[in-house]
Parts: C-alpha cells; structure tokens; sequence
C-alpha cells in the first residue's frame, strides 16, 4: 500500500457535523427491514466503492478499540474509477440502539472534527480501474473523547456525496470485570437447530450505579452489530454485581453458518469457478452452484465471518455469478439475497437473485475483487430479512459473540460503552 496523505482541518466545534443529515429514502427503506445485517442509518457504498474494511490490527479483529489506548482502526477501500480522488472522514456518536445520541462533535472527538484522505495505490489492470486507499485512526489529528457506538463516515470531498458508513465501538475497561457463558438448547423451533442462551456477569465499584436504570447488557453474534440482542433478564441480589442473560425465547440460532468463496486467481478453475471470460470492460467469472442443504457439513461451509480482499497492486475485479439450487421443499416466494464482505453485508436490489427457468435455478452477479470472503444467501419478505432460511439445519458451526455493557451517562445523556469481552462456542 502506497503512502496515504491526511490533511486535517478545523471545522465548526459546535452544531452537528453534516454525516447526520437524513438518508435518501431507498436507503431509508433498507435500514427499516427487520433483521437487516447493517445497523440503523448505515449508508451502504455505491457501486464504485468496493472491498470495504474496518478493523482492528488485523482484518478478522472486530472493529473495537479501548479508549485512551494504542489501539487503532484501519479503513480500507477501492475506488473504481481512473482517476485519484480526496475523501473528508467525519464520525458521529451513537447511543446503545444506533440512534443518533445528543452530544455534540467536541465533546466526543479530540482535536479536529474531520479529517482527510487522498492519494492511494494505482491498480495495475484496467478493466475496470481501482485506486485502493488506507486510513488509521484515531491519529493526531482526530481522537475520541468518550466511549460508546460510532459510525465513521466517508465523503467524496470533490462532490461532498455521502458515500458509506461503517460502525465501530470503543469501550472504558478490560474483560476482567465481565464474564460470559452459554448453554446448548434444543427444540425450541420446528428446525430443531441448536440455540445458545447467553449469560454475563458484571462486577462494578461505583456505589452510585443503579444497575436497574443505568446498566444493561446486550450480546451480538458474528459483529452484526444490528442484530444484537438485550438481557431481558436480571438479578442484581448481590451488592456490586449485575447478573443478566437471554430468556430462552431470545436465544441465538447456535448453527449460523457462512459460505466461503475462493477467488485468489480469478481466471484458473477449481472447484468454485467453473467459467472465465476476460471481457473487455470487466472479467466475468461463474461459480459452482451452490445447493441448499446438500449435506451435513458442505465443504464450502465456513464458521468465520471474514472479508479479505487481495492487497496485490495486480489484483483484478470481476463480475462473478453466483448460482443457487434450491429444492422444491425449501422453495419460496421471498427474494433471495447473495451478501457477503464484498458487499458489506447489504440488502439492495444489486445483490437479489433472479430465476432462471431454463437452468432451474437462482442466478445473481457481483462485482468482486480477488480474495477470500464469507457469504451467504438470505431471504426477505420486504419487511423481514431471514437469515437462516436457507441455511444447512446441521451445520458444524462455531459461533463468535461479543459481549457489550452500556452505562447510562446522565451528564452526557448518552449510552457509554464500559466493557467488552469476546467469545466462541466450541460448535460440534
């Protein structure tokens, strides 16, 4: 990766910054889907805006750093177009359900309110042409004041266009305090699919905390930071420790599962790519069909969410086909989405599958570029994203968890972020 030049500048230090101005209204309508796999008022990337990553360290790292710390977050992202461009990074302070929290810009950042990125690496292949650009932050010229959800959002400086956010955490203390557990629960769907029910505990010095009213707990299976789930159940009978799980009703799906896509070399076969063709404005590459609960533990079956984009200056996009066999018993009328890292997890009608009688069976294309990536096929009823419909009930899956504990600030009248801990299910 090239060198990547930041240029910091001083804004407004009161009012909002302009990453809370409203969605347009498709975006709106994507984000009110139950179940959707991005957070409320997340801005999915254009189409020229591809392999996208935030992370910590290294790119399996979920997005969260401690606060006050060395840690850092790097963003990473492709610009299709022939031409370098200047980017204009904001963030903005979140409360524990995503929504938009009260405190103001200078009370959360440190330093300037928005920072800069322009340069990048120059793809070598041409069709289509990327430049691939790197952020790290917090830097010297941005930090963050407080803990809590945030959402980094990036501009193209030249047109000020909205081109996508991505949230990320940063919490106050170690695991050290925060202990989490599971147990194993059968039968509780007509799948008969293993549940997990999460326990946490959470010890606390401050005798001014009402853990009835300021602490609660909420655990989040594979980063889907959306699709958390609060504690609805508690006890705090011991002085300084708040104990909180999962009712059973609002256990976790324990067999979640992902499929890998291989696209190291796009134009060699193997067992995934059964066709290449090098087109002149951009290679088409065709995948194995995928086949909806062919066996127990499919060889492409994968317990890991991971996006891994090649980081080569000679690594070349592609528009691959994605095809999906589904048996007449697990056929339905819902759309049927391809999501996966390459497209950031998003429902739009970019990634829906269509039907293809003649083939008997659902075709979709995106544009990709070489790596390896984790995906899966969703369906949604346009009000409801099902995320397991399609899933192999058997899967030999291990489960990532995150454990969050929010404090009800009452000075900032916001949610800070107090302790994390991570985990995994053993799976079979």
């Amino acid at each position: 990766m090239g060198s990547v030049t930041l240029i910091a500048t001083l804004s407004c230090s009161s009012g909002r910054s302009s990453t809370a101005t409203q969605n347009s209204s498709s975006q709106e309508r994507a984000h009110q889907l139950l179940n959707a796999m991005t957070v409320p008022g997340q801005r999915l990337p254009p189409e020229n805006v591809r392999s996208l990553q935030l992370f910590r360290n290294s790119e399996s790292n979920a997005p969260i750093i401690r606060l006050n710390s060395s840690e850092r977050l790097t963003l990473r992202f492709d610009d299709l177009s022939r031409e370098s461009s200047m980017f204009r990074v904001e963030i903005t302070h979140h409360n524990r359900d995503w929504s938009l929290s009260n405190v103001i810009p200078n009370l959360y950042l440190r330093g300037f309110m928005q920072d800069f990125i322009h340069g990048g690496q120059v793809g070598r292949f041409q069709n289509p042409s990327w430049h691939a650009y790197e952020y790290t932050f917090p830097n010297e010229q941005m930090g963050i004041r407080i803990s809590g959800n945030f959402m980094l959002h990036v501009y193209r400086q030249e047109t000020n266009e909205h081109l996508f956010s991505l949230p990320f955490l940063v919490h106050e203390a170690t695991d050290g305090d925060l202990t989490t557990s599971y147990e194993e629960l059968y039968n509780l769907d007509s799948r008969y699919m293993r549940h997990h029910q999460l326990f946490a505990r959470f010890t606390y010095d401050d005798p001014h905390i009402l853990p009835q009213n300021d602490l609660s707990i909420y655990f989040v299976q594979n980063q889907f930071w959306s699709l958390a789930r609060e504690a609805d159940q508690q006890d705090f009978s011991e002085q300084g420790v708040a104990r909180m799980y999962l009712s059973r009703s609002e256990a976790f799906i324990g067999t979640f599962e992902f499929m890998h896509l291989n696209l190291s070399q796009i134009d060699q076969y193997s067992l995934q790519i059964t066709d290449f063709r090098d087109g002149q404005r951009i290679p088409q590459v065709t995948l194995q069909r995928d086949i909806v609960n062919l066996g127990i533990a499919p060889s492409n079956r994968n317990s890991v969410r991971f996006t891994a984009p090649s980081r080569r200056f000679d690594a070349r996009y592609a528009l691959v086909r994605f095809q999906l066999e589904v048996p007449d018993r697990e056929r339905t009328d819902d759309a049927i989405y391809v999501v996966g890292g390459f497209n950031n997890w998003g429902i739009s009608p970019q990634n829906r599958m269509q039907w293809s009688a003649s083939e008997g069976l659902y075709t979709g294309q995106v544009v990709v570029k070489e790596g390896n990536y984790a995906y899966k096929y969703v369906t949604s009823n346009g009000r409801r994203v099902n995320l397991t419909r399609l899933d192999a009930s058997f899967a030999s899956t291990r489960q990532e968890y995150h454990t969050l504990v929010y404090l009800r600030d009452q000075a900032l009248q916001a949610d800070r972020l107090v302790a994390v801990n991570r985990f995994f299910s053993t799976g079979f």
